[in-house]
């Protein structure tokens, strides 16, 4: 297997277990999402499909995650967002640029626009401020997505807030990877693009 493929194959696997499920690897996340990366690398060590895998591996899936979906503070990893577990991640408060989208499945729409785009079974709705992004995003439901425009400006003017959701790198770098979140967005707010 080329390096790539298994490095997008542990990003998935990262993903499921530090956002849904941690207990696939008797894991226990403290109250805002860490877990010590030795205890980490040990109990993934211990799955036969990732006996193999190094710290060096987890380091470079975080530097060179494409959205930045986990940081390395002080020993201890994390996902930065899209938990379905209830954690503490603080995302700083921001103002969006003037355009994000929301890449969604048809099917959804009708809903969307009577009720409004909210977590579903998340802590916040996503955001992106590429609409190239929205749409790879959206072909995970739909291999023709709907996209969706937030009227940012008229949202935050009515009190609606927006978070940054990029963190640091294993490096430490801080890291801008174009996502945005928020508690919900009316539908006032929200208007198709395609």
């Amino acid at each position: 297997m080329r390096k790539e493929e298994y490095h997008l194959q542990l990003s998935k696997f990262l993903s499921l277990v530090l956002r849904h499920k941690p207990a696939v690897l008797e894991l226990e996340l403290d109250n805002q999402g860490f877990v010590p990366l030795d205890e980490f690398l040990s109990a993934l060590q211990k799955q036969p499909r990732w006996r193999e895998v190094t710290e060096s591996d987890i380091l470079e899936v975080i530097d060179n995650s494409d959205k930045k979906r986990f940081e390395l503070v002080e020993g201890k990893i994390r996902a930065l967002y899209g938990h379905s577990l209830a954690v503490e991640v603080e995302y700083p408060e921001v103002e969006p640029p003037p355009n994000l989208y929301h890449g969604t499945a048809w099917g959804s729409v009708p809903q969307i626009l009577e009720e409004g785009l909210k977590p579903e079974g998340r802590r916040y709705v996503h955001l992106s401020a590429l609409l190239w992004d929205a749409v790879q995003i959206g072909r995970r439901r739909d291999p023709n997505p709907v996209i969706l425009r937030v009227k940012t400006e008229e949202a935050r003017n009515s009190g609606i807030r927006f978070f940054s959701a990029g963190g640091g790198s294993a490096s430490g770098r801080k890291a801008s990877d174009g996502i945005f979140l928020t508690e919900e967005i009316p539908p006032e707010f929200l208007e198709i693009v395609t």
